[in-house]
């Protein structure tokens, strides 16, 4: 194996120190033209990749800015952790994360608007926004793409807002998934309900979209869409009249992380275990249904690699110029009850 060409090769060929061939990388250092010229020539003969990372320790600091703006605690606090864990690794290498957490109950769209443009007044090089936002939002973030500032988004498209990347689950396949699963385990009749956050969340729609396309070819049947706004009471009081009244579901497809009050009315209306029912993602509250059978299983979308990701999508953007995919994309996974632990 070849071996690797690191900064003491080129200072033994060109018989420099390590400091000199250090400074020759750094184009704001002092070194004479003729000794910069050599080591960068002779780096380049090498196959010498710098080391960008360590290059950042003489780099004036940068600052990213990320907003999320939420209204389930039990899902955004994955995002949130994320983020941190990203900026953990990061911190060390002249990185400043200014991170702003917006209830949805408590914060407006127009309060968005308002963190979004204090980004920019702040002087953070880069965005990452979290949450669906409204028409105040949505301008504020393409004012921020205007003014040459990158975003980045997590969990779902904001079309029309100039955003660098999106870093999300696989919307498709998550889709395919869930009429895949609830084809096998409906017990009776083929009808399923789908309780979604809205229509408008464009990862939401990609999900919807993509089961009931999906559907047909597995004999389900889509019997109706509910959308809850991502809000627990409306879930809970939708899912009780549901169960209250008319023929019930074989199934139900909740797509969001909105899926306890659902399981709550079921409980409530001692009908567990009568349907196949399918959470997204993994938090301890869904345990006690899990255990009494009224979760069958949860789709893993893994929130908090999302965040991760778009924080070092970001750094790279903003460090070495690394333009990144415009999806980056988490990889779904099916959770039942025996490899629950694995999702902690």
């Amino acid at each position: 194996m070849k071996p690797k060409v690191t900064m003491y090769t080129i200072a033994d060929e060109v018989g420099m120190s390590i400091a000199a061939v250090s400074r020759a990388f750094d184009p704001a250092s002092c070194l004479k033209p003729d000794k910069r010229a050599l080591i960068l020539e002779t780096a380049e003969r090498l196959g010498y990749v710098p080391n960008r990372m360590a290059a950042r320790l003489s780099s004036e600091p940068i600052r990213i800015g990320a907003l999320i703006w939420g209204s389930l605690r039990v899902y955004y606090g994955h995002i949130e952790e994320g983020l941190r864990e990203a900026f953990r690794l990061y911190k060390d290498y002249k990185v400043d994360l200014d991170l702003r957490i917006l209830d949805r109950s408590e914060a407006s769209d127009e309060d968005a608007a308002e963190t979004l443009d204090g980004f920019a007044a702040s002087g953070c090089a880069g965005v990452i926004v979290s949450g669906v936002l409204g028409p105040a939002g949505t301008k504020a973030l393409a004012r921020l793409s205007a003014a040459g500032i990158p975003a980045g988004l997590v969990g779902g498209d904001i079309p029309g807002t100039g955003r660098r990347y999106v870093s999300m689950n696989d919307t498709a396949v998550t889709g395919r998934i869930a009429a895949e699963f609830l084809s096998l385990t409906v017990r009776s009749g083929r009808s399923v309900v789908l309780f979604i956050d809205s229509r408008a969340a464009s990862g939401q729609n990609e999900i919807v979209e993509s089961f009931l396309t999906a559907a047909p070819a597995y004999g389900l049947t889509v019997a109706d869409v509910i959308s809850t706004e991502n809000h627990e009471d409306a879930a809970f009081a939708a899912m009780n009249g549901l169960l209250g009244g008319g023929p019930l579901p074989g199934g139900f497809y909740c797509t969001s992380a909105n899926s306890v009050p659902l399981c709550r009315a079921i409980r409530d209306r001692g009908l567990a275990g009568r349907f196949a029912f399918l959470a997204s993602d993994v938090f301890p509250a869904m345990d006690p249904f899990f255990d009494e059978g009224i979760v069958t299983a949860t789709i893993f979308q893994d929130p908090q690699y999302q965040a991760r990701a778009a924080f070092e999508a970001m750094f790279g953007l903003l460090t070495d110029g690394a333009v990144p995919s415009e999806f980056i994309r988490a990889t779904p996974q099916l959770v039942l009850r025996s490899n629950r632990e694995l999702y902690r």
